[in-house]
């Protein structure tokens, strides 16, 4: 029996898995209401606050690398760089949630000043 109110694909028009993914994987489309956080709640009570943030740090580096070998010995390849960028967002929204979300928009916020700032010498 199918279920009511499956969500469906903004793109195509498919049924969405349960994490908001199109069905399709030559489609890339993604829930609106994807539920990003919900998930990295649950990566979080599952695997521990140590454990995450030891994670973190490790795709950090790992993104950095892609980045270095990109920019500066031409053997990086873009595909990779947006996958370690996927995980490092991942990781982030994470930390984010753990530490608290206020603080990190309120972080972000000072910041985004101080580059506008910089942007307008």
């Amino acid at each position: 029996m199918e279920q009511k109110n499956k969500e469906k694909c903004p793109k195509c028009g498919l049924a969405l898995e349960s994490y908001g993914i199109c069905i399709d994987p030559n489609c890339n489309g993604v829930s609106k209401t994807l539920k990003f956080d919900s998930m990295c709640k649950q990566a979080v009570e599952k695997w521990g606050v140590d454990s995450q943030a030891r994670m973190a740090v490790e795709e950090l580096l790992e993104c950095a690398i892609e980045i270095h070998r990109f920019a500066s010995r031409g053997r990086g390849s873009i595909e990779n760089i947006a996958e370690e960028i996927a995980d490092v967002r991942i990781c982030l929204r994470q930390i984010e949630l753990i530490i608290g979300e206020e603080v990190c928009q309120q972080a972000h916020k000072e910041k985004m000043i101080k580059f506008q700032r910089h942007l307008d010498r």
